[in-house]
């Protein structure tokens, strides 16, 4: 059985609240939902092999019409092989729920989910955030200037202006 992970994310709504977010990789895991989630994270962010197929897509799209959500389609970095698959899912998932996000961690993503007018949104491991817990053991033993560094993610003013140019509408942290 694989994970399945609960998380609050922020999102850039009108209202600008927090939603409670079900993050899955597999549509057996579809059964956790309940209506205090506002999103559904589907994919994999790490492992091209883990992707999913088209018809466990079509099984959380199905799910997702019921309940009258989109979905955050997450996707790893990928090969050449799995950018075909992505351009295949890409293509189900915008013609089925219009509205849906795209959450890249490979630029070559980036461009299906402007083909296909998903939401493009950038994924954690592009934003060269430092996430190692053994960070913190590390702090007293670095300068000042590299424990800045540490605290920072690489969403400087110039990239977010690159993040806009291309429209993409929000940063994973």
């Amino acid at each position: 059985m694989r994970n399945f992970v609960t998380t609050d994310r922020i999102m850039a709504a009108k209202d600008k609240a927090f939603k409670k977010a079900l993050f899955i990789n597999s549509p057996e895991d579809l059964k956790f939902w309940n209506e205090d989630y506002g999103l559904l994270y589907f994919g994999n962010e790490f492992c091209q092999r883990l992707m999913p197929s088209v018809g466990e897509l079509e099984r959380v799209i199905d799910f997702a019409s019921a309940k009258g959500i989109t979905i955050s389609m997450v996707t790893c970095a990928v090969n050449d092989e799995g950018l075909r698959q992505i351009d295949i899912l890409s293509g189900l998932l915008s013609a089925s729920l219009p509205g849906s996000e795209m959450i890249f961690n490979d630029w070559g993503v980036l461009t299906l989910s402007q083909r296909y007018n998903l939401k493009a949104v950038l994924g954690r491991l592009l934003t060269k955030q430092k996430r190692d817990p053994r960070i913190l053991g590390l702090s007293k033993k670095l300068n000042p200037g590299a424990r800045k560094r540490f605290k920072e993610s690489g969403l400087n003013p110039d990239f977010i202006r690159f993040l806009k140019m291309n429209r993409i509408a929000r940063v994973e942290l």
